[in-house]
């Protein structure tokens, strides 16, 4: 028999925005790797030497925070 031991962790205030019934797990997923700080993309490419200023507002360089969070819809 195996036995697991879960240790309940706090509710985080973004969960209900990205876990949601009608959500499309796969949005959902890279929403959840955002919020977390976990979604590489644009650091892998900053590491092979490709930097990219951000297309939604012309300015600065292109991070998830700033693709996500801090620019607004154009």
């Amino acid at each position: 028999m195996r036995t697991t031991s879960y240790t309940k962790r706090d509710k985080v205030s973004w969960a209900r925005t990205i876990w949601f019934a009608q959500g499309v797990h796969r949005f959902a997923f890279i929403m959840w790797l955002t919020v977390k700080n976990r979604l590489s993309t644009w650091d892998k490419m900053r590491s092979w030497g490709r930097e990219q200023n951000c297309t939604l507002c012309g300015t600065g360089t292109r991070t998830n925070t700033r693709t996500f969070f801090e620019v607004g819809s154009p």
